[in-house]
This record gives structure tokens, sequence and C-alpha cells, in this order.
């Protein structure tokens, strides 16, 4: 499977799950909307047959009380009679849960079996009820025949308050009052609206019920074929994501890292036909990571092995234009020298000759005598001179070919390559000066050193001045802890942001095509670093000079030789 087929097949799958996903929360939303609607009209149902139960019933206890009143005469009964009616009609406060059995456990006036809440009447809880007008109108019927059958009741209470105790005639009327057909009648005129009222609900509500009920059946389905979608969504977006992957997130991340924290070792190993995914992506991407570290091994091998060559290019120029400086510096003391022995030796030999003819005169030998006293002198200066200039010469040239590390005196170092440098600057104003103390001792490699402070004290006396100018190059040194921290300063001409930025890039010269090869202050950097394991900083101000700073340990590797 191609990448960007496999793509589009992952957004779509996405797209899917997320409208299933948003089928499903509205379905199951409506789902429970139709519970809810089963709940709330079975609900209504059981508060509104309550409520019809509730009017049977008060038509129940108020026979019972005037019954029991017009046989017994006793008065709690016409009382709770008439407290049944307050309560009916919201004159008096209902009763908490008042449609339970309630006036079957009264047994005195004053105990009740449970506290008294609100005042309602009944007929207002009737219209709060969520039923339909046909409904309401049997209810009202049923309440306004139990009214009714009420006058009736009274007349009988009515008759028996008149009995006198022995008036049996009157109390015997009073009783078949409430036990008449007429009254038999009126009851069944309160219980038949009732009865219709309980059909026509349940009727209605039935049908409300089975049909939300059908609803939510129909939407439960719904749901379950929307979940079984969203099920095989979700693993062909698996079966995608897998395909894309090409691997496991863990395996993934694992060579991800390998490849962020440069440890990449293994490929990672892609199934058939996955060639195309992420996995093969990192796969080829680890492959050709490997092949470029051999390959920037073997650079790195090779640019060491040319940065040796240059590094030795570069101190074979450095002793070529030494030994030019020194072979063209020793012409003049051994001229003198040869020149001084040469007259010396004619004189030498005039003498002997006239001593050995006898004709030897004391002013002759006096003018030899004088004439030697003069020449001795001048041929030991210029022998001397050379000698100087051939142990400086010797110090260099040995230091730079033997690279040996060893203990020296940083001073005599740094002199023997100012003597140098001299013999090929002689003929300028500006001046060389070694202020670096003489007791400070190293224990290093002196030829890297002497390169390094070659190098940087030629390219102040190149960049820094022309011949004409007047300043000073100077050389200074202080130690701090176990290092030795060497200045390379001169107040010349001094270098530009831009050009102090680049300074260390190898074949940057402002010299170009005037000799200057670029590669003085890169080499000397390196070694720097390399081989004096320190460091090498430079400072510059345009029109005041510039500062090359190097720190290198006293003693390398923190040990001593000695």
């Amino acid at each position: 499977m191609k990448k960007n087929h496999a793509q589009g097949i992952l957004y779509a799958a996405l797209s899917a799950a997320f409208l299933l996903i948003l089928a499903m929360s509205t379905t199951f939303f409506l789902y429970m909307d139709s519970r809810q609607a089963i709940d709330k009209a079975q609900l209504n149902r059981e508060q509104t047959l309550q409520l019809a139960d509730e009017l049977r019933q008060t038509s129940d206890d108020l026979t019972r009380m005037v019954r029991t009143y017009v046989v017994t005469g006793n008065t709690m009964y016409k009382q709770q009679f008439q407290e049944v009616l307050d309560i009916r009609d919201g004159l008096a406060p209902r009763p908490e849960n008042y449609p339970y059995i309630y006036w079957d456990l009264v047994l005195e006036p004053d105990k009740r079996p449970r506290p008294a809440s609100t005042s309602v009447k009944l007929t207002d809880l009737m219209r709060q009820a969520n039923v339909t007008n046909e409904e309401l109108h049997l209810l009202s019927s049923a309440k306004e025949n139990s009214d009714t059958l009420v006058k009736l009741e009274r007349q009988a209470m009515a008759l028996r308050e008149r009995a006198e105790p022995h008036d049996l005639k009157t109390h015997l009327q009073a009783i078949d009052l409430v036990h008449s057909k007429a009254y038999q009648e009126a009851k069944v005129g309160i219980m038949l609206p009732i009865l219709n009222f309980t059909k026509v609900l349940d009727e209605r509500t039935q049908l409300s019920v089975q049909r939300h009920r059908q609803t939510a059946a129909r939407l439960q389905h719904t749901l379950t074929v929307l979940a079984l979608l969203l099920v095989l969504t979700i693993a062909l977006t698996a079966w995608v994501v897998h395909r894309i992957l090409g691997a496991s997130l863990s395996t993934l991340e694992q060579h991800i890292s390998s490849l962020s924290n440069g440890t990449c070792t293994e490929s990672l190993i892609v199934p058939r036909g996955l060639e195309t995914s992420i996995a093969g992506c990192i796969s080829r991407a680890q492959k050709r990571l490997i092949e470029l570290d051999i390959e920037r091994t073997q650079q790195q091998t090779e640019l060491k092995k040319a940065e040796h060559s240059l590094m030795e290019s570069e101190r074979l120029s450095s002793l070529g234009a030494l030994v030019a400086g020194v072979a063209h510096e020793l012409n003049t003391p051994i001229g003198i020298a040869v020149t001084a022995a040469s007259a010396l030796e004619a004189n030498t030999k005039d003498i002997a000759a006239q001593i050995k003819d006898g004709k030897m005169l004391r002013s002759t030998f006096d003018n030899y005598i004088e004439n030697c006293i003069e020449t001795a002198p001048m041929v030991l200066r210029a022998c001397q001179r050379a000698a100087n200039l051939i142990a400086s010469f010797k110090n260099i040239s040995i230091d730079q070919t033997s690279e040996q590390r060893r203990f020296f005196m940083l001073h005599d170092v740094a002199n023997d390559h100012i003597t140098m440098l001299r013999t090929a600057h002689k003929h300028v104003k500006w001046a060389f000066e070694n202020t670096i103390s003489p007791k400070i001792s190293c224990d290093s490699y002196p030829g890297a050193l002497g390169q390094v402070i070659s190098n940087l004290l030629n390219n102040a006396a190149i960049h820094a001045f022309t011949p004409t100018d007047s300043g000073t190059i100077t050389i200074s040194a202080e130690t701090e802890n176990e290092d030795v921290i060497i200045y390379v300063t001169d107040n010349g001409k001094g270098m530009s942001e831009a050009i102090l930025a680049r300074i260390w890039q190898p074949f940057f010269t402002t010299k170009f095509g005037t000799g200057g090869s670029g590669l003085g202050l890169a080499i000397c950097h390196n070694i720097a670093v390399g081989i004096l394991k320190g460091s090498l900083k430079a400072t510059s101000t345009e029109g005041q000079g510039t500062c090359f700073t190097l720190r290198i340990p006293l003693f390398l590797n923190g040990n001593s030789l000695g």
C-alpha cells in the first residue's frame, strides 16, 4: 500500500470514527431521553392514579365517618368528617404522605399518625397533574358528585344531632339516610367517573409508554449498529496506522532515540511490503547515517593526515625561513671575522719574513702588536654573534623537529624566537620586546609552544605595522594557579569585528596574493588546544592594537617530569 493512499484511508477512517462517535452520542442522548420519557409517563400515571384514589378514599372516609357518627353519636367522627373535607378543599394542612393509610390509624381526636405540611386543594392538584381535558373532566365530575353527597351526609348528621336520647325514630331515620338506595346511587355517581378515569388514563399511559419503548428499542438497535461500525472503523484505523508506522511505537521510539543520540548501530528490520512506512524511512535513514558515519570517520582520518601535513609544511616553511634568515645574518659577522683574520694572517706572515731576514724593526713589531690587539676582539665579537645565532637556531630547530616534551624556561624559548625574527625584521622602526620573567618554568612541548609563539609574533609583525610605523610587539606572561597565561600584544592597526570573527578559519587571510597562506592562526589554535591542552583567544580594536591570549598548563597533565 502506498503511503499517500494509506494516509488517505487513515484520514477517512478517523473522520468516520468521529462521525460515528457523534452519531452514537446523539443516539444515546435520544435513547436516554426515551427512557426518561417512559419513567416520566409511568410516574405521571402513578401520581394521577394516586389523586383519583385519594378522591375515592376521601369519599369512603366521609361515608365511614358519617355512618359511624349517626350510629354512635361520637362527635370525634363528626370533627374528622369536617377535617377530611377541609383537607380536600385546601382549608386545612395536608398531612404528609396523605394518600397512604391515615384515618384508619386515628383513634383519638388529638393524635395523628403523621405531621401536617401545607394546604392545597385536591382540585388544584388535579389541574397540575399532566392529564387530558377528558380525564380532568371525569375527576372533576367525581369531585362534584362527592360534594353533592356531602349535603346528604350533613342532613343525616343533623338528624342525629336533633334526636333525643330516647328518640329512636329520628335516630333510625339518620341511619337509613346514609344506607338508603339514594345514598348508594350517589356513591356510584362518584365511583363511576373515577373508574372511567382510571380506564382512560391507563389506555393513554400504556400507549405512551409503549410508544416510548418502541422508540427506545429502535434507538438501542441503532446504537448497537453504530457501536459495531465504530469497532470496525477503529480496527481499520489500527491496521492503517500499523501500515503507516511499520513497527510498534516502542520499537520506533527506541530507534529514533538512537538516531537522536548518535548511537545508531543496528538498522531497523522492516517487514516485507512496509518499505514505504515510517519504519522503512527510519531504516533507510539509519543505513544512510551508518554510511555517513563511516565516510565521516574516513574523512576525519584524511583530514588529520592533511592537517599534520600542513603543520609539517608550515613548520618546515618556518624553518626554511629561519635558515635563510640565519644564513643571511651570519654573512656579516663571518665576513668581518674572515676579513680581520685574513689581514691578521697577512701581517703575521710579513712579520715572520722580516724576523727571518733579520730586518725586523721595533716600530714595525709595535704596529703589528697594536693591529693584533684591535683585530682579535673584532674577530671574537663576530664569532660570538655567529655562535649566538647558531645556538638560537639550533634550539628552535631541535624543538620543532623532535616534538619531545621536556622541562624548559619560558623566557628562553620566547627569546630564541624573537632573536630569529629580529634577523628578518632589521630595517623597521617598531621593535620586539620580551618581558617574560626568567623564573617561569614549564613542563610541556617547547617545539609546539615555540611554533605558536613564532607564528603569533610573525603574524603581528606582518599585519600590525608597516616598516615605517613605530610601535612595539610585546610578549609577556603570568601564572595563575596551575596555568601560565601568555600575552602577545601590539599597539598597531588592530582588526575589525568582521575580520576578528574569521581569523581562526583555515585559508582566511587579509594578505592573499602576497605570500599569506591563511593557515598560521588556524594551526596555532589547533596546536594550543590539541597538543598543549590549552586555549587561544584574541581581542582587538581598530586603531588600538591586538592581543592574543594563550593559556596552557604549567605542567602538562598536572605532572612534572622532574
